[in-house]
């Protein structure tokens, strides 16, 4: 009787390491994890053009970068009609360790509390009134503020045009983060 209760623990733990080790090592092409820095010989030219936020069902958001530092940022919430139109200027930062990142001056972040989109990413209320919200930066491993901007970061992936993606930064670790693709070169 031990054997027989030893045996069916053991085939218990077999196939449920299977199954993980199955689901862990699948290969569709969602599974495919972007790299945290640009692809080999980008520039600052690659970017130019009409950016489409990827994956959010009830919203639609484009960021269209032009060649003069200029951006127009349009962000739609579906549901309820909501629509807004802005402008700003961008630069783009190389740091020492690889990232790459645009500074978008201007910009709104919406995938967060309604104080915080209307107060340039501060708080205007409660015990952190005045503070700026804290976003988790995955290509520096580190938490960073953008007070009445947004920071993207360049990064590749192999599903993209021009195997470029860019990517917003998370409101904390371990989220998944939105990400822009061209949708249309402009010149």
């Amino acid at each position: 009787m031990k054997t027989y209760r030893t045996n069916l623990v053991l085939l218990t733990i077999s196939i449920t390491l299977l199954t993980i080790l199955l689901f862990s090592c699948s290969s569709t092409q969602d599974a495919i994890r972007p790299s945290v820095l640009p692809p080999t010989g980008f520039s600052e030219t690659d970017l130019i053009g009409k950016w489409q936020e990827d994956g959010i069902a009830d919203s639609s958001e484009t960021i269209t970068l032009s060649a003069d530092h200029k951006f127009l940022q349009t962000f739609d919430f579906l549901e309820t009609n909501y629509h807004v139109e802005l402008e700003g200027s961008w630069k783009l930062k190389k740091s020492k360790n690889g990232c790459t990142y645009i500074y978008l001056y201007g910009m709104k972040y919406f995938y967060q509390d309604q104080e915080l989109v209307d107060n340039g990413n501060r708080w205007a209320s409660g015990i952190r009134k005045g503070d700026a919200e804290k976003y988790w930066d995955e290509c520096s491993e580190s938490v960073i503020e953008m007070p009445d901007m947004v920071v993207l970061f360049v990064s590749q992936h192999p599903s993209y045009p021009k195997n470029i993606i860019l990517r917003h930064l998370a409101i904390q670790r371990d989220v998944i983060d939105i990400i822009f693709s061209l949708s249309n070169i402009t010149e």
